[in-house]
């Protein structure tokens, strides 16, 4: 954001220079007009206003995840853009400069960040163009910690299983969190019961990814280990109220998470039902009723290939129902393709919108692999290459030599 913010303080300065240049000619006594281009003259103040702008909005838009944030009272209801307007405006920045810096804003968080319109782009054999919208699903526990990870590492796997296969892509994104992990919204729809709520940005349980990574022989393979180092990165997070808009399903795992969840989307459509936006929710399913009676750390080899079993059962029932799935014949290995994944941050990637799909385009005619995207939290993009396994690298390269 830093050159946005330079930018912005260049035209602000300009734009004061211009009107204090204009109120003489007005026939105001210039005398009695203060220089509004203040200190924006002084290079040395601009850079520290620079650092401060920056300091300032990465620790407002990397707690979009709140749950690693203390909430005071007051700010439980407050948007991003408010949040901002209220910590630039203590810090003394000018008005405008805020207004114009959150335009700019919104307009990255409208390309990078859970995009309202549609669902990420698949760049097909060099079509432009979408794929059929597969839905978005969210898998829900307690805490964010155990079963949901177990569950999303399931799904991601028999994803990459499955399109090795088939090359059909089941669904776009899948994410997980926990019922009981505090976000703004979890906090205010918790204050009547007085519930405590656990903070996030715990890793997962290594019990959790251990007893997924030793599941059958179907699965070694390059794409598991990658998507086990990706989900040891994930860090705990709670339910907010966009979730109930843009996840198309939303599984839980035992009877006690899935009343609270629906007590979440009701208090979600009390407060938003009435926005255009909200004019869908989340489809709530009891997958499976596996109470986690005790620590996943604490459960013996037994319980937790029991615990581990049940959840795959549960998961691949509700594809079977929801996305007509049918297992693959063969091992994820065995198939005609292979799939690689690679996460970029968004910040590194320099292409615009239309630039980064013209190359990924080209990328895919050139290797005939199939290239999908998909947003990683809000600050990454995962890069999902399907093709033969000889073509895969050179896909890879190409990829991260065209886009950072």
């Amino acid at each position: 954001m830093r050159p946005q913010i330079d930018q912005i303080f260049t035209s602000t300065r300009q734009e004061q220079e211009r009107t204090r240049n204009q109120r003489p000619a007005q026939g105001t006594n210039a005398a009695l007009c203060p220089d509004p281009s203040g200190d924006f003259n002084n290079p040395i103040i601009v850079s520290n206003q620079t650092e401060q702008v920056q300091s300032i909005l990465e620790r407002v838009l990397h707690s979009e995840q709140p749950s690693n944030v203390g909430l005071a009272p007051n700010r439980e209801d407050m948007s991003i853009e408010r949040e901002i307007e209220i910590q630039l405006g203590q810090a003394g920045i000018d008005a405008k400069f805020t207004r114009a810096l959150i335009n700019i804003i919104n307009e990255q968080r409208k390309r990078l960040a859970h995009p309202e319109d549609i669902d990420p782009i698949s760049y097909i054999g060099g079509k432009n163009g979408l794929e059929t919208s597969k839905g978005w699903i969210m898998v829900v526990d307690s805490f964010n910690e155990v079963r949901s990870i177990i569950a999303q590492t399931y799904l991601e796997l028999v994803r990459v299983w499955t399109v090795n296969h088939s090359g059909e892509w089941l669904f776009n994104r899948v994410e997980s969190a926990g019922v009981q992990v505090e976000t703004k919204f979890s906090r205010r729809a918790w204050k009547p019961q007085s519930k405590p709520l656990a903070k996030g940005g715990n890793p997962p349980e290594k019990a959790a990814l251990k007893a997924i990574s030793g599941q059958g022989f179907f699965f070694q393979s390059k794409e598991k280990n990658d998507i086990l180092t990706r989900m040891a990165q994930h860090r705990s997070r709670g339910i907010d109220n966009w979730h109930f808009k843009k996840f198309e399903y939303m599984l839980c795992f035992d009877r006690s998470v899935y009343e609270t969840l629906v007590m979440l989307a009701k208090c979600c459509k009390e407060r938003y039902g009435g926005l255009p936006s909200y004019a869908s929710f989340s489809k709530i399913i009891l997958v499976k009723d596996v109470e986690l009676k005790t620590a996943a750390a604490n459960l013996d080899a037994s319980d937790t290939s029991k615990l581990v079993k049940s959840i795959e059962d549960g998961i691949e029932c509700f594809l079977k129902t929801e996305y007509n799935w049918r297992s693959p014949p063969f091992s994820i290995t065995e198939g005609p393709f292979r799939t690689m994944q690679i996460v970029l941050p968004i910040d590194d990637i320099k292409l615009s919108l239309d630039e980064k799909e013209t190359k990924l385009n080209e990328i895919a005619l050139k290797t005939g692999c199939r290239i999908r995207v998909t947003d990683e939290k809000f600050d990454g993009q995962l890069f999902s290459v399907t093709g033969r396994k000889e073509a895969l690298s050179l896909a890879i390269s190409l990829l991260k030599e065209a886009l950072l």
